[in-house]
């Protein structure tokens, strides 16, 4: 039963949340704001049990809709331990709507102990409605084309922006020359996080963004977004952004090659691990914010 629980917690958004808010941090540190830790911690309570929540209602509406739709079993019970489909889903919903009612426990404390400004709260439930409208709504946004888009704006842009308004009382144009190239960075991982449920469930190409341009041309996407992100980058350059900040990213280059390499080989008909893909595109993610955090730590 708890193997199958722990089956729905999707580690990857949790990952993102922690780094992109350090990132947040790591802009306030730079620029001279002194740190609550105490803001970060409660901030990353928020940010996991929101998380939690979304996934665990998300696998309660995805399997309601199978059950509804097909009107059969779904061998829940060999899936959950001898319970059958009704039970899990119950117990999914439970789960979910605990971790939504827990999550209120981390914005009290921002409210009443930190006394958070009207501008981060504002910008707390931007990041609560996007998570919940792209998760729970994902399909109506996939034929939009507009899933992508709004995942790498909310991990790349919008988390590490709340991080920084809790410990700072404006917003800074340095925050967005930071955060502005990782949004493209973020769209690239999730283009490829996309060709992996593609491949699960390929009645949904019609209706996605993919199916829209062209398979062929939503890879080309992808390397063009990839290179963008670094090529801003060093533009920023010359828009008054320290080179010691621009260079630690550039370290990640080498993955990204292989990562549009690894694309390139897909658009050409050969047959390449999407697993790897997929490793390969969380790595150049992660790192790239990693060396952006250090960097803003580091000077």
């Amino acid at each position: 039963m708890l193997k199958r629980i722990f089956s729905v917690i999707r580690p990857l958004p949790l990952l993102l949340s922690l780094l992109t808010s350090l990132l947040g941090v790591g802009v306030a540190h730079y620029l001279g704001f002194v740190i609550n830790w105490g803001l970060l911690i409660w901030l990353w309570m928020w940010l996991t049990t929101i998380n939690l929540s979304v996934m665990f209602l998300q696998e309660y509406f995805v399997k309601s809709r199978k059950v509804w739709m097909r009107n059969q079993n779904l061998d829940g019970a060999s899936e959950f331990g001898g319970m059958d489909i009704n039970s899990q889903l119950k117990i999914f919903f439970l789960i979910g709507v605990v971790c939504l009612a827990v999550s209120l426990i981390p914005v009290i404390n921002l409210i009443y102990l930190y006394q958070v400004d009207l501008l981060a709260l504002i910008f707390l439930g931007f990041v609560f409605l996007i998570i919940y409208i792209v998760e729970l709504k994902a399909e109506w946004l996939d034929t939009l084309g507009l899933s992508l888009f709004i995942h790498a704006f909310l991990y790349a842009n919008l988390i590490p922006s709340v991080s920084y308004l809790l410990q700072a009382d404006r917003i800074h144009r340095f925050l967005f020359l930071m955060t502005f190239p990782l949004f493209f960075v973020f769209l690239a991982l999730f283009i490829v996080i996309s060709l992996e449920e593609l491949k699960e469930d390929s009645s949904k190409l019609d209706a996605s963004l993919a199916g829209k341009i062209g398979v062929i041309n939503y890879l080309r996407l992808h390397n063009i977004v990839g290179m963008f992100a670094f090529i801003i980058l060093l533009f920023e350059t010359f828009i008054d952004l320290p080179w010691k900040l621009v260079w630690p990213p550039l370290l990640v280059l080498p993955i990204v090659w292989l990562q549009m390499w690894q694309v390139n080989q897909i658009v050409r008909g050969k047959q390449v691990a999407l697993n790897l893909l997929m490793y390969t595109a969380t790595a150049s993610t992660t790192l790239t914010t990693y060396f952006i955090t250090l960097a803003l730590w580091l000077n």
